[in-house]
Order: C-alpha cells, then sequence, then structure tokens
C-alpha cells in the first residue's frame, strides 16, 4: 500500500521486485467560512455549515531496479526474440497540485470559561489534480533476449539496444471526488481572532486515474508484422504494474486563524 503524510497517492502495487518507495511532505493551505445555526450554552453542540478553496501539493519517489519484459515477439531472420527493459537504479519522481473546493457540515462545543472551542467536521470535496512525472536518476537499458540459443543482445546502438534515461511528462488533469475529516480545538487569542490546530484526513472517493495495461517503458523496435513501434516511457503510475486504480490519501496537521464575526 503507498502511503504519504499530508497529500499522497495510495494504490496496491504488483510486479515492482525489489523496486523502493519514499514519501516527502505535502503542504496544504487555504481559505474557508463557516456558519453556525444558532448559539448554545456552553457545554452544548452548535451545528453548522462550512465552505472553503483549499490547494495542496504532494510529491513522491520510486527507485526501480527490475526487467520489463514485453509481450509483443520480434521476428527477424526466422527467430523470435524477447524485448527486455533493465531498470538500473532509475528513481522516477512524482509531482501533484491539486485544488479542492470542501463542503461540510461542523459540529461544535464551545466552553467561554476557558475561551477554547472543540469542532468536529465531516463533507465532500471536488478536487481538480494536475500531475507530472519525470525521472532524476539511474538509467533504462534495453536488450533482446534469443531463448532458443539463450542468448542476450544488448550495447548495440543501431539496433536500439542501449542505454536511456532523463524521461518526463504530464498526467491528464482529473476532477475526482473525495471525502474528508477534521477534529479541531480553537482558542480565543484575542477579541473576535482564534488560533485553531486541526488533524484532518480526506480519501478521493474516485481514482485519479483508471488502470491501464501497459508497461512502464515501451521499447522502440520492429514489431511481428514489419511496423516501427516507436518508444515512449508512461511511468509507474500510468502502466500495468499497477494493481488497482490509484486513489489520493491526505492525512497531517493545521494551523488555522479564525475571525469569528458574531
Amino acid at each position: 500500500m503507498y502511503y504519504k503524510t499530508n497529500g499522497q497517492v495510495v494504490t496496491n502495487s504488483k510486479q515492482l521486485g525489489e523496486n523502493m518507495l519514499s514519501f516527502n511532505i505535502g503542504y496544504k493551505g487555504g481559505i474557508g467560512i463557516q456558519y453556525f445555526f444558532d448559539d448554545k450554552e456552553a457545554g452544548q453542540i452548535e451545528f453548522g455549515l462550512g465552505l472553503g478553496v483549499e490547494a495542496q501539493m504532494y510529491s513522491l519517489e520510486l527507485t526501480l531496479n527490475s526487467v520489463e519484459s514485453f509481450a509483443t515477439p520480434i521476428i527477424y531472420n526466422a527467430k523470435q526474440y524477447q524485448h527486455r527493459t533493465y531498470f538500473n537504479n532509475l528513481k522516477e519522481r512524482q509531482d501533484f497540485l491539486q485544488y479542492s473546493v470542501p463542503l461540510g457540515i461542523f459540529f461544535q462545543i464551545p466552553c467561554y470559561r476557558e475561551k477554547k472551542f472543540w469542532q468536529f467536521g465531516i463533507g465532500v470535496q471536488a478536487d481538480y489534480i494536475f500531475g507530472k512525472y519525470k525521472t532524476v536518476d539511474g538509467f533504462i537499458e534495453t536488450r533482446l533476449f534469443e531463448p532458443n540459443d539463450n542468448v542476450e543482445f544488448y550495447n548495440i546502438p543501431r539496433y536500439n539496444l542501449d542505454k536511456y534515461d532523463s524521461f518526463k511528462g504530464d498526467y491528464s488533469s482529473q476532477l475526482i471526488y473525495s471525502g474528508f475529516g477534521v477534529l479541531g480545538i480553537y482558542f480565543n487569542a484575542v477579541g473576535v481572532f482564534d488560533v485553531g490546530f486541526n488533524i484532518y484526513g480526506t480519501y478521493s472517493l474516485t481514482p485519479i486515474f483508471e488502470s491501464v495495461q501497459q508497461t512502464i517503458y515501451q521499447p522502440n523496435f520492429i514489431s511481428e508484422n514489419g511496423s516501427d513501434i516507436a518508444s515512449e516511457y508512461h511511468s509507474v503510475l500510468n502502466s500495468n504494474h499497477i494493481a488497482q486504480s490509484p486513489h489520493v490519501l491526505s492525512a497531517g496537521l493545521s494551523l488555522i486563524l479564525r475571525v469569528r464575526l458574531d
């Protein structure tokens, strides 16, 4: 399970072998408004609605050390060859920028004597996600394997059997929907100004990508019918190495400045 604090991608993974996944701390900021329908006595629950606009950035890195075999065989001089891609410490970094519009219901318990407010909220949000990927270290090496003679051919650039690096690209932007929950406490700083600390979490109800059946790297070679297949790097999250469509999981701490208009 992929997991990262404060903005991350989660998915079940398969076929990743000795590959390693690491995470970076994400950042989140936003502005919002809450309206509570009536004032209660101290210790009683107030009910209200909240609407906001938020932005967050998060990233993850995956180091690939494995072998990927391309399913389409290569026929040359009546012999069948298998194209192999070797990942040699290839580090892929994925960066995401997410804009969200959360709408939720909130419950607040005022404690006027201690000048503090407990608050709990749940709701849904619309998220628009932009993503990109790039390789920052390591390389890919393409080879040909001939099974009958158990021979592997490599380091022949004129046949596109070479080492490659420096791949990058953009993911298609996506509109998804998520659920969220938040638990916090607010302290009255001065006048109508409160300072709050929240623990929050979100999970996307819809995936950011659909599962696809393509390899991480499509090598450049001549197929069985004689057509030229161009090379293309698809990225790990956009390949058949992911067992299920990935979702976004976010959890973290928030520092909030609140102005009460009462």
